[in-house]
């Protein structure tokens, strides 16, 4: 290559870059590919509320991927506040996200990732599945490039989670493994993709909601792989939470999101809430919860107790939701707004978690910009714990 074309190429070269790491490239955040983290909310029976939070580029709360995310875990009396996984970094990120606390409260899994950045644009996800002790001791990597948060087993010894977890694998797949990430295998759903899956509470089944040829569906199955059961009374798509058991393990609830022109949907976006029993053999929906915009329930969660069900209507930007409070039969036993009008704190969000307290009395909230807040399974008693990742206590327009 002579000179002139040496430097003709060099020149193509540096345009190509200075265009690449201009201001007016593309926005770090456009160029993601995976949208907002899911936010998931935990109460241990220790009493520790555990949740995911961090800043976006700008400094403002955001619970996104494109900012460094941590986990942390408050006290239910606002005490005391630790960090379970911080990340610090910024470039490249790292993010620590969807925590999931054992059933005992002592141990947390999540899902940790990694954002490569050239020229200030993010590319090069990598994903790892890890656990921790709940004081943020020792910390565990399950998989090597890739996995969703695990999902634990009643007797946490097990856990469920979506990986590339055998080298046979050209695709990743719903995996079931022990807690210390050994003997993994792939459940035997070839074709089916898998999200949010639940443990009945003997840990012999699992409900799951799963894609394949371009149906999204509700699934019933033993918690081996086998007896694969299609819940076909209607067709589910757009989840946000994974289905709540009974304590009994008699039946299921579960919230569907329809997309609008499905004929066996409703007519708009609405959201329908629905009781399966085990083995998907009898879904009907819950009786006396209104459809349309008065119901907005992204989260239906089976209480401690098996009387009641919380229904989560926190998916709005202007916290003007409620939480509703209905029987197995659907009636409704109490509403109240998520945030009461007094609240010293405003909050804006999109995702608001819910988790009952262990002995079925509270609620805990978090908007996934780092509040956290309980209510009285009554509405009373609101108590903010974490206001903007700092404990509320620390802050004067809440003190």
């Amino acid at each position: 290559m002579t000179k002139s074309a040496l430097f003709a190429v060099f020149v193509l070269l540096a345009i190509g870059i200075a265009h690449a790491c201009s201001p007016g490239g593309p926005d770090p955040a456009a160029r993601n590919d995976y949208g907002g983290a899911i936010n998931t909310l935990g109460w241990s029976p220790q009493g520790h509320i555990v949740f995911s939070y961090g800043l976006s580029l700008d400094g403002a709360p955001s619970n996104s991927i494109y900012a460094p995310v941590s986990i942390y875990a408050v006290k239910d009396d606002g005490s005391r506040m630790d960090a379970i996984d911080f990340n610090g970094e910024r470039d490249p990120w790292v993010s620590s996200i969807s925590p999931q606390l054992s059933p005992d409260g002592s141990r947390v899994g999540y899902k940790k990732f990694k954002t490569g950045r050239f020229c200030g644009i993010v590319g090069g996800h990598t994903w790892s599945a890890y656990v921790s002790n709940v004081d943020g001791s020792g910390k565990r990597r399950l998989t090597d490039g890739g996995g969703s948060a695990p999902v634990w087993s009643p007797d946490g010894e097990r856990m469920l989670l979506y990986s590339k977890c055998a080298d046979t694998l050209d695709e990743w797949a719903l995996c079931i493994m022990s807690a210390d990430g050994s003997e993994a295998r792939p459940l035997p759903w070839e074709g089916l993709d898998t999200t949010h899956a639940a443990w009945s509470p003997d840990g012999s089944r699992i409900a799951l909601y799963g894609f394949r040829d371009g149906e999204r569906m509700l699934y019933v199955a033993a918690a081996d792989g086998s007896e694969l059961h299609e819940i076909s009374a209607a067709q589910y798509a757009m989840k946000r939470s994974p289905p709540s058991w009974s304590p009994d393990g008699r039946q299921f609830v579960f919230v569907d999101v329809c997309d609008s022109g499905k004929s066996v949907c409703h007519e708009r976006d609405d959201l329908a809430v629905y009781v399966s029993s085990f083995n998907g053999g009898d879904v009907r929906e819950l009786a006396d919860i209104p459809q349309g915009d008065a119901n907005r329930a992204m989260q239906a969660i089976w209480s401690p107790s098996g009387a009641e069900i919380l229904l989560n209507d926190g998916y709005n930007y202007d916290i003007k939701g409620e939480a509703k409070i209905v029987d197995p039969d659907g009636s409704l036993l109490a509403s109240w707004p998520i945030l009461p009008e007094s609240s010293p704190i405003k909050v804006r969000a999109v995702f608001i978690a819910a988790a009952w307290s262990p002995d079925g009395s509270k609620v805990a909230f978090h908007d996934g910009e780092g509040t956290v807040w309980t209510l009285n399974r009554d509405g009373t008693g609101l108590h903010v714990l974490v206001v903007k990742g700092e404990l509320a206590s620390q802050r004067s327009e809440v003190t």
